[in-house]
């Protein structure tokens, strides 16, 4: 069965209450949703994507993370946007704590300027 939004194209995200139950998503007041918007070096941003590509693939297999997107600006392409939604606050802290992003960390030290981190929430 499925139970990570990425994998449901169909839908765009968007699940209504019969789709969650049956996905055995958590409810959307627990969720934790993060906007993560990191600036890279330029003349390291081919390395460092490969990497970012290999910490996607790693966070999406953790049990508590429900959507891990990568996008990259069409117009500055040092520039990436993260969307990820998590069960709690609790997990992602744990997820940031562990060893994806401990490799993440050492692999790319020194790679990332600048990083924008903004945690949202659902309105509508």
């Amino acid at each position: 069965m499925l139970n990570k939004i990425s994998e449901i194209n169909c839908f765009d995200g968007k699940l209504d209450a019969i789709n969650r139950l049956s996905l055995n998503l958590p409810a959307e007041a627990s969720m934790l949703r993060l906007i993560a918007r990191p600036t890279l070096q330029p003349e390291r941003r081919a390395e460092i994507n490969i990497v970012m590509r290999d910490l996607g693939i790693k966070t999406l297999k953790e049990a508590d993370c429900i959507r891990y997107q990568r996008h990259q600006d069409n117009e500055y392409p040092k520039r990436f946007t993260f969307v990820e939604s998590w069960e709690n606050r609790e997990l992602w802290r744990k997820h940031m704590e562990g060893p994806a992003i401990s490799e993440f960390n050492k692999k790319i030290s020194g790679g990332i300027l600048d990083c924008e981190l903004q945690e949202i929430t659902k309105i509508a």
